[in-house]
């Protein structure tokens, strides 16, 4: 079985100017992800799809591969990570080379370790898994939850509020570090998230969405605490 690995590395983030070659504990955030799937050692090619020659050159310098730079659909604000993962399959599929699994990793994914990703893999000892993402358990249960209609606060769901939490259902969200799918699976549903798509559930200490300047900052205090317990 072949694996490819896909670096999704955009440029012209707004929020944090320059995101994915930021300096992070010292070191431009994108070598993280693309640092632990070399180390993971599972993936016949570790490429990062840009449309920056800065990032390429970049990545190239860490170890990953950059064959081809983003078309400019793809490079747009509208474009999902689908869009990539189908516009990478299909730039190799015109030059001979196929792939039966892709992990897509997201470029500020600097808690995404060599072990998630083969866990991941790791699932796929069952042939009828056709996708896996690694998920971390809402905090607190998201039953709990609220909207705001008005200036007026409200339930979102108001019949389970006198549900004492420990007999809620578990919740759960994409802890934003990457995702594993069938290349067979993607093609035919144009999804990752489809009909036979296993959870891997992990602590919440290596999930830590980075959109803006507060999370970036509360990723840095939470890696330092990891490394500190390491």
């Amino acid at each position: 079985m072949k694996n490819l690995a896909i670096i999704a590395a955009r440029s012209g983030s707004k929020r944090i100017p320059n995101k994915n070659t930021k300096q992070f504990h010292n070191k431009p955030i994108i070598s993280y992800p693309i640092s632990a799937a070399i180390t993971a050692g599972c993936f016949d090619t570790v490429m990062v799809s840009t449309d920056s020659d800065l990032i390429a050159n970049l990545a190239i310098s860490i170890g990953a591969s950059v064959p081809f730079l983003r078309s400019k659909e793809t490079s747009s604000d509208d474009a999902t990570t689908t869009d990539v993962v189908n516009e990478v399959l299909n730039r190799y599929s015109k030059i001979g080379i196929q792939f039966d699994r892709v992990c897509c990793i997201y470029a500020t994914a600097a808690f995404i370790t060599p072990k998630i990703i083969l866990d991941c893999l790791n699932i796929f000892s069952d042939p009828n898994i056709d996708a896996v993402v690694p998920v971390c358990k809402f905090r607190p249960p998201i039953w709990r939850s609220f909207n705001i209609v008005n200036k007026n606060l409200n339930w979102i769901w108001g019949g389970l509020r006198s549900v004492k939490s420990q007999d809620l259902q578990d919740s759960y969200h994409d802890a934003g570090l990457c995702f594993w799918v069938t290349t067979k699976a993607f093609q035919e549903t144009g999804q990752i998230i489809g009909r036979n798509t296993r959870p891997l559930i992990i602590s919440s200490n290596y999930c830590q969405d980075i959109d803006n300047q507060e999370d970036w900052e509360i990723a840095e205090l939470k890696f330092n605490q990891i490394i500190k317990c390491a």
